[in-house]
C-alpha cells in the first residue's frame, strides 16, 4: 500500500505531492531485492526535499 506524501524541493522551490511506500512495504521490497528509489523533484530532479507544504 502507499502513502499520499508532501515535499517542497530545497533547490527550485516547487511543492508537490507523491505517493510513497509504507514502511512495511519497503522491508517487502528489499526482503526481495527489488530496488526502491529516493523521492526526486519532478521538476529538477533533486534529492534535496523537505515533508510537508508551507515551509
Amino acid at each position: 500500500m502507499t502513502i499520499l506524501a508532501q515535499y517542497h524541493c530545497n533547490n527550485c522551490g516547487k511543492e508537490f505531492e507523491v505517493e510513497i511506500l509504507e514502511r512495511s512495504e519497503k522491508q517487502k521490497y528489499e526482503q526481495q531485492n527489488r530496488p526502491s528509489y529516493p523521492v526526486r523533484c519532478p521538476n529538477c530532479g533533486r534529492t534535496d526535499l523537505r515533508t510537508g507544504w508551507g515551509v
